[in-house]
């Protein structure tokens, strides 16, 4: 599970870098902010462990979200 979280993040930083540029990192923030919570409502709930890989991805893409737009 941490690969998986670990490779996404890594791969979505690099592609987020023109959807920041394009509506600014307030706006992106704010809705990584809003899918973390709809992601980390859905980890518990999960019972099968190759589904759990989904939340998992999403909450990647979500880590990258924000880090990226504390930097810039």
């Amino acid at each position: 599970m941490n690969g998986t979280y670990n490779l996404i993040t890594m791969i979505e930083a690099l592609a987020l870098v023109p959807i920041v540029a394009r509506f600014g990192n307030k706006l992106v923030y704010v809705f990584s902010l809003f899918m973390t919570g709809i992601v980390m409502f859905f980890i518990p709930i999960v019972d099968n462990e190759w589904l759990l890989l989904l939340p998992m991805i999403l909450f990647g893409i979500v880590w990258a979200t924000m880090m990226e737009c504390l930097i810039l």
